[in-house]
């Protein structure tokens, strides 16, 4: 693989390349200079970038992926194991609670689906309530409040 500028490597990672003078500066990235002090990026680099956008997309925040960064670097797989387990559990319980919220937001928008529906044809005004609340089961034509 041939050494890339960092457009380059913001090109292909659809990066900005302030995005990686910032990784940089975090330690995550390591760019040469070359002789005119332009930043030159190697293999290791595009590994070091695959490695973050993987960790990002399981949603770790920058500063967990810097420390996993570091341990990868200088640990064994043992510690990694270690080190990202309870991380890894930490988010898919977060995701599990917020499936549950969105679970529950879906359900009471299919309630609200039916009762727009079953709205009765009126030449009265409306009342907004009417729409979010089941009908009187007594009178169909009216909303029980």
């Amino acid at each position: 693989m041939r050494l890339m500028f960092i457009s380059d490597v913001a090109n292909q990672f659809g990066l900005a390349p302030s995005t990686l003078r910032y990784y940089e500066a975090q330690g995550l990235i390591a760019p040469t200079r070359d002789h005119n002090g332009y930043r030159v990026y190697g293999p290791e680099t595009v590994e070091q970038l695959q490695f973050v956008r993987e960790a990002k997309q399981l949603g770790l925040s920058l500063l967990e992926i810097v420390e996993l960064a570091r341990t990868v670097e200088h640990d064994t797989c043992t510690r990694v194991r270690k080190a990202l387990h309870p991380q890894l559990r930490q988010r898919l319980n977060e995701i599990d609670t917020r499936l549950a919220s969105l679970q529950g937001l879906r359900q009471r928008i299919v309630t609200a689906v039916k009762n727009v529906d079953q709205c009765p044809d009126s030449e009265g005004q409306c009342r907004s309530e009417c729409v979010f609340l089941a009908q009187n089961p007594d009178n169909p034509s009216e909303c029980a409040l």
